[in-house]
């Protein structure tokens, strides 16, 4: 089944979202995790375009507040899965895994790219600082 995210996303984080749902239906897990932390980092270097890596830019919003502790966690978690797929391991990486961290990844973007804002502009209009 298709995956919906409702919220628009930059260019280059929407394409890696949408290349790593695309594989996950083709079966391709190792293909997937790769593009899920694409998106992962795609999306930390539009919030930062300091960040310099997926490690660098979790540290970076963990800093500003920009993510809560366990989305961090669950980004990292994202960051580690890639690295078990890019790199050749005895580790397996199951569909099972991957289709999680596409539920991960969603809940991240959602949370930076719709709820955000949304609550940014929520205090804006109650003129909450």
């Amino acid at each position: 089944m298709p995956r919906v995210i409702d919220c628009d996303l930059p260019d280059t984080v929407g394409r890696a979202y949408d290349e790593a749902c695309h594989v996950e239906l083709m079966k391709l897990p190792m293909a997937s995790a790769v593009m899920i932390s694409r998106a992962l980092e795609a999306s930390l270097k539009d919030i930062d375009p300091a960040t310099r890596s997926i490690a660098d830019g979790l540290k970076r919003m963990k800093e500003k507040g920009v993510l809560p502790d366990e989305f961090t966690a669950w980004s990292n978690e994202l960051r580690v899965l890639r690295n078990e797929a890019a790199h050749p391991s005895e580790r397996e990486v199951l569909g099972t895994d991957v289709s999680e961290a596409l539920d991960f990844l969603q809940a991240v973007l959602e949370l930076l790219y719709h709820f955000r804002p949304k609550f940014q502009r929520f205090k804006a209009r109650r003129g909450a600082p």
